[in-house]
């Protein structure tokens, strides 16, 4: 995906590898929702997938001039 640095005017995107793969603990976490049966507990799963999905966003998928 590209788009449009509001800064600088130049097209900047993301890695799509390493996107997938930092998206992979969300998706685990979904699976692992799929077959909890309480409730809290499966929004708790999907936080926490979500917050290693955003931590792992931040420090592995780095922007890229293109």
């Amino acid at each position: 995906m590209v788009t449009i640095c509001t800064e600088c005017g130049g097209k900047v995107g993301v890695p799509l590898g390493r996107s997938i793969v930092a998206a992979v603990p969300y998706f685990l976490a979904i699976g692992a929702a799929s077959v909890i049966d309480d409730p809290v507990n499966t929004v708790f799963c999907l936080v926490i997938g979500a917050a290693l999905m955003f931590g792992l966003f931040f420090k592995f998928v780095p922007l890229v001039k293109k």
